[in-house]
């Protein structure tokens, strides 16, 4: 459980957020087919790159304090189970939605943050119009999120010390 990069500058809160959603990354799994989807939905920064770690890529700095500065994240496919992109997104503050439909992804991120609570989540165009959603929604979503830390680095911390 981690993300790739952290910015070191505070949040923003919902209403000092610009963009309503970014994506930056490889197109792959149909991706750009995804986004497609949300390209009505303004402003946005949508970069897809033909492969990974292209020499076009938005560089670390960049691409953190742009999640910083979006108030959606959506979440797609990877090439593993889980996807980095919502630890980064839920780092920066930002809210993730999902195209993703595995049914086993779903229930395990719905297990650990209880975001059907909060918003659709997994109905991403839905939520990014939502108009009810505000920075009420964004910091309910960052506690469960420190809380999902601290059960995971408690479950480490015992692991750890049963080994010793």
């Amino acid at each position: 459980l981690g993300y790739h990069h952290k910015s070191n500058e505070p949040q923003k809160s919902w209403e000092e957020r610009p963009l309503v959603w970014s994506f930056h990354g490889t197109d792959w799994f149909q991706r750009s087919k995804q986004l497609s989807a949300f390209s009505h939905i303004v402003p946005n920064s949508c970069r897809l790159l033909p492969s990974w770690n292209h020499a076009t890529m938005t560089g670390e700095h960049d691409y953190v304090k742009l999640l910083g500065e979006s108030k959606f994240c959506p979440i797609l496919k990877g090439n593993h189970y889980e996807t980095f992109r919502l630890y980064e997104a839920l780092e920066a503050g930002a809210l993730p939605v999902t195209t993703i439909t595995d049914i086993n992804y779903l229930t395990w991120v719905e297990e650990n943050l209880g975001l059907e609570q909060d918003y659709a989540w997994n109905k991403a165009t839905e939520s990014m119009m939502n108009a009810d959603i505000c920075e009420e929604t964004r910091i309910a979503v960052q506690a469960k999120w420190h809380q999902w830390k601290q059960r995971i680095q408690a479950q480490c911390q015992a692991l750890l010390a049963s080994r010793t």
